[in-house]
């Protein structure tokens, strides 16, 4: 950087400071007393004793959150009319900071954090000059040559200067555009909460993490006339980090009694994870909804159209016809109030705090656009091992809707209304006969009246059991 702006930009100024080698010069001062100081990021907390009008942050794309939002609180000076933070960077993926400064975050008075100005590479004299109106030598080799003959997302970035996420995207498919919707948006909404129209069921989808994020999803599905078939809607979200069982218990709890939840679907991974899950939930008053996720990731051969979660979800952001089925309420009015938390006079939470001071991705919108496909052995970038997504990287609210779209596609709670009829413990809770309250066919072929008593109220599973045992002697 230091070559480019004293060979470039600063030949021969006088007010740089010749008494210094280049690797020694930290300030350029001016005849009338302004001065430019050149500051290393490897300690943003250096900057704390500073006072500037104006900064500039070369390649920016390398920035954290911390590091932007250090530098605004030293732009402190006042000597001018008006101050800013200038960021230089090419272009990256869309989950960077950066691009959701410009994009999805608001002052308090509704205006954008950032504005984003693009450059071309003819807007540079380095590169082409415009009294002959051509390239120069440089930008015939550099621009024209060497950037011209990028591919993929190398292309898009480096030439054309677009933000766009990774080659290799596992769900192509999705639109932020058209998936990401407000929620006024949603079919029944209104102002007014309590006049609202609700969709015809709801169910949970949890993914489970402690220093990655875990991730509960609150989903409202609402079923249409063909083609379309079902329309399934993120309404709540829960991403957060470093939360024991028993602090996402009491989350759930409280959504089951909001959304009157048929079921959780939980990351299958963790069994005893599930059962302590459902423990906790009906230690703070909910209801033992909590069931292992369907994790089939893709569709087997001869499956009969029976999709795996990876290919189901794909075509609900956007199937072959066009038509879309997976809808996430926007995140910032979709969080969560933490409920350790409720004091603080919002009825919508907010990020975790922890990510975002790390710029890591604080929902699962923000996952999608770099979920990619893992790189086959050769290590060709251009070439991705199909329905094979790639590991060790965020996908947790990815993971948690896959199990979330596997769900909802193979199973219709539309018809349930009010709390469960069976409780904990009894025999209809056990063998879920609460699914043929449903609509679906009845578990093992019970028939709904032997799960009740001769006084009508639900057996228990021994006194099931023992009815059970006695008809067979008859």
């Amino acid at each position: 950087m230091l070559q480019g702006f004293e060979d470039d930009v600063a030949p021969g100024f006088p007010w740089r400071n010749p008494g210094a080698t280049r690797q020694g010069r930290k300030t350029y001062i001016y005849p009338n007393g302004s001065e430019i100081t050149l500051v290393g990021m490897n300690d943003p907390l250096a900057l704390r004793s500073g006072e500037f009008d104006f900064a500039t942050y070369f390649e920016s794309h390398q920035s954290t959150r911390n590091e932007i939002e250090e530098i605004l609180g030293r732009i402190r000076r006042f000597s001018t009319r008006f101050s800013d933070l200038t960021c230089d960077t090419n272009p990256a993926h869309r989950g960077h900071h950066l691009y959701k400064r410009s994009r999805h975050e608001r002052n308090k008075d509704g205006t954008r954090k950032m504005k984003i100005f693009r450059s071309r590479h003819w807007m540079n004299p380095k590169y082409y000059d415009f009294e002959r109106g051509d390239w120069t030598k440089q930008g015939e080799i550099y621009v024209q040559g060497t950037l011209l003959n990028l591919t993929g997302n190398r292309l898009a970035r480096g030439f054309k200067g677009w933000w766009v996420s990774q080659s290799g995207q596992v769900w192509e498919t999705f639109d932020e555009a058209e998936n990401v919707i407000s929620r006024r948006d949603v079919p029944g909404w209104h102002e007014d909460p309590a006049q609202e129209t609700p969709l015809d069921w709801y169910f949970g989808a949890c993914d489970w993490g402690w220093a990655h994020a875990g991730v509960m999803q609150i989903w409202g599905v609402k079923h249409f006339p063909p083609p379309v078939g079902f329309r399934m809607y993120r309404v709540a979200l829960v991403y957060r980090t470093h939360k024991t069982i028993d602090w996402w218990a009491k989350v759930a709890a409280k959504l089951q009694t909001r959304y009157n939840l048929a079921r959780i679907v939980v990351d299958p991974s963790r069994p005893d994870a599930t059962e302590s899950l459902n423990r906790a939930i009906g230690k703070h008053g909910g209801e033992w909804v909590a069931i292992n996720a369907d994790n089939k990731k893709k569709a087997d051969a001869g499956s009969g159209g029976d999709m795996g979660g990876i290919d189901g979800v794909r075509t609900g952001f956007r199937d072959g016809s066009g038509v879309r089925r997976i809808f996430f309420v926007d995140p910032q009015e979709a969080y969560v109030q933490d409920p350790d938390d409720e004091d603080n006079g919002s009825p919508v939470g907010g990020p975790d705090t922890l990510r975002e001071e790390q710029s890591l991705p604080l929902s699962d919108v923000e996952e999608i656009p770099d979920y990619v496909l893992a790189e086959p052995d050769d290590g060709d970038l251009d070439m991705w091992v199909p329905d094979r997504p790639a590991s060790n990287q965020h996908d947790d609210g990815c993971d948690t809707t896959r199990y979330a779209y596997r769900f909802a596609s193979t199973n219709n709670y539309s018809q349930r209304a009010g709390p469960a009829m069976f409780e904990n413990d009894t025999a209809g809770e056990v063998l879920d006969h609460q699914a043929t309250l449903h609509g679906e066919e009845p578990f093992q072929g019970v028939d709904e009246s032997e799960l009740y008593g001769d006084d009508g109220q639900p057996l228990s599973m021994d006194e099931y059991l023992e009815r059970q045992a006695e008809q067979e002697w008859i």
